[in-house]
């Protein structure tokens, strides 16, 4: 089987994608109208014999792409080219990002192949009106095809990036190309940047009106919604949201000066990046996008790392920047935090992974003075959320795991435990804390990160006592 290069063009699959759509819906016509029974029959809100139709032309697309040779779908620094196929948009002429440009038979089996997949959508969409044991084998249906195309060899398109900005800002930003695809497009008088996204399969679009904030919004789906609204907002204080499992943002909206310029351009650009790779989760993505080639994109370090070396220049979007490095290296990267952390001093979640950090490295002391900084900050703010931290604390203790970081997000659950609680109660808390690490399975043996905790909630409990008295820490009781 020939590989090919980067710089090759591959060979295409010699049946054309027109013909393998008509010839798999003759073949079923044809075996209707010899009284095959039960292809007119519904399942999944379609005709049983458009399911094989597609099943057909699926197979038989799979047969001449492997027979055509392996395509090599691999970025090329090169100048993105705009073409017959591509969607109503301009392509900036100045443009120096990367980018992958599909030939027209791989374009025309992509766009028919995402075709399909709209339909096969809007049936299941259409099924989550219906019962609630119909839903549940809809989404399983759905969540199964998805698993599968992410199995198979499939073109895999670069971020696609819209600029709906002047054209100063748009040359700032496209003026130094990243080390990974990409595509720059032009889009004018778009009042929907989240319809623009869907109608052009965006991964994200860069906008500005005047002299106003940037504001970037990323594809998002119906039902398929993003982890956090923004990443220049705060964040609700929860044990959830200091270590989140996924930090995909709908939009990023920063203030920068006008016209973007020197390190506000990058800072711009690299979070134009981050936010439409991140896009790109597999809980993001449904079958229309992946048949389009907006395929999942699980390792994310390169964009994080990226945006990680803005913080050494001072740029509007400082806080920001460490509010998401932090959030993706708490779990990834625990080094970044001590970095991001001294950006965002004001900012008790970036305050409470710094601390997190810090004892799973065994540094309890410096630990300590980041968690009681926290409290501060928690409880100089607005009012914190109704939100049961005891919950959070208890399911730490009881399943988590046997890691350095688990000592931590408990400690964490403590602070946050405790500054939503008057202070005359956190000795009942303290007690019942002594009481469940007790029977925590990761704590046996471990005594140490036992009085850890307990000296933890005692160095809260003076603080609170110290603040609300107006006396020293040290003579608080």
């Amino acid at each position: 089987m020939p590989h090919h290069t980067a710089d090759q063009t591959p060979r295409q699959p010699q049946t054309p994608v027109w013909a393998i759509i008509l010839t798999s819906c003759a073949v079923i016509a044809t075996a209707h109208l010899l009284g095959v029974p039960n292809l007119t029959e519904l399942s999944l809100g379609m005709p049983v014999g458009l399911w094989i139709a597609i099943a057909i032309a699926c197979a038989w697309t799979s047969f001449t792409l492997s027979t055509a040779g392996r395509a090599s779908w691999l970025p090329r620094h090169s100048v993105a080219a705009p073409s017959a196929t591509t969607p109503p948009t301009h392509n900036l002429s100045n443009a120096l990002g990367s980018s992958v440009s599909l030939s027209l038979s791989a374009e025309l089996l992509t766009r028919a192949a995402a075709l399909m997949g709209e339909a096969i959508s809007l049936t299941f969409r259409a099924s989550l009106a219906a019962a609630p044991a119909e839903r549940l084998r809809t989404a399983h249906a759905e969540s199964l095809l998805c698993s599968l195309h992410d199995r198979i060899r499939w073109p895999v398109r670069p971020l696609r990036i819209g600029l709906d900005l002047s054209d100063a800002d748009a040359t700032a930003i496209t003026r130094d190309p990243p080390p990974f695809g990409v595509r720059w497009f032009r889009v004018s008088d778009t009042p929907d940047l989240m319809a623009a996204c869907r109608r052009h399969r965006l991964d994200a679009v860069v906008s500005r009106h005047g002299t106003g904030p940037v504001r970037i919004v990323t594809n998002e789906r119906a039902g398929r919604d993003a982890a956090r609204l923004d990443w220049a907002a705060p964040e609700t204080a929860s044990l959830a949201a200091v270590f989140p499992h996924r930090i995909d943002t709908q939009g990023v909206t920063i203030d920068a000066p006008a016209p973007l310029a020197g390190a506000d351009a990058d800072a711009v650009r690299d979070l134009s990046l981050a936010a439409g790779a991140l896009a790109r989760h597999p809980a993001r993505l449904g079958l229309p996008d992946r048949l389009f080639g907006r395929r999942p994109i699980t390792d994310h370090s390169a964009f994080m790392h990226r945006l990680a070396d803005r913080l050494d220049e001072p740029t509007h979007a400082e806080r920001t920047i460490a509010r998401a490095v932090s959030a993706w290296a708490v779990a990834h990267n625990p080094p970044l935090v001590e970095r991001c952390a001294a950006h965002a001093r004001t900012d008790p979640a970036v305050q409470l992974r710094l601390a997190a950090v810090r004892f799973a490295g065994g540094d309890d002391r410096r630990a300590l003075s980041a968690l009681m900084h926290a409290d501060r900050l928690l409880r100089s703010g607005d009012p914190p959320a109704r939100l049961d931290h005891a919950a959070f604390v208890e399911s730490e203790l009881r399943c988590g795991e046997d890691a350095p970081l688990t000592l931590g997000r408990v400690a964490v659950g403590v602070c946050l435990l405790c500054a939503a609680t008057p202070v005359d109660r956190l000795r009942f808390i303290r007690d019942d804390l002594d009481e469940e690490m007790r029977f925590a399975p990761w704590l046996i043996g471990r005594d140490q990160d036992r009085r850890l905790l307990l000296e933890v909630l005692r160095e809260l409990e003076r603080c609170r006592r110290a603040d609300e008295l107006g006396l020293p820490a040290a003579q608080a009781a």
